[in-house]
């Protein structure tokens, strides 16, 4: 498993819209999961994630297992670095 902590910069709400994007961005890899503190989504999961609220500045950790578990997290990992430049 491999796993990584991001703390959230993003510019502008995470709307409806910009969580189908990122489901749609993350459905490519095997096992991906979001965890904060006691909470814990499917990062494949649309209303999984539409519910999560994210934050601006939040802490969450990125899990990925599978034989594609590293590129996973790197793909999560700069899916939150690109809303916050956009």
């Amino acid at each position: 498993m491999t796993t990584r902590t991001l703390s959230l910069q993003l510019e502008e709400d995470f709307t409806t819209h910009t969580a189908a994007l990122f489901v749609s961005h993350v459905n490519v890899f095997q096992s991906i999961r979001i965890i904060a503190g006691e909470r814990s989504i499917n990062a494949k999961s649309l209303l999984g994630v539409v519910s999560f609220g994210f934050r601006q500045g939040q802490q969450v950790q990125v899990a990925a297992d599978g034989p594609d578990e590293a590129e996973a997290v790197n793909a999560l990992s700069q899916f939150f670095q690109s809303s916050a430049s956009a």
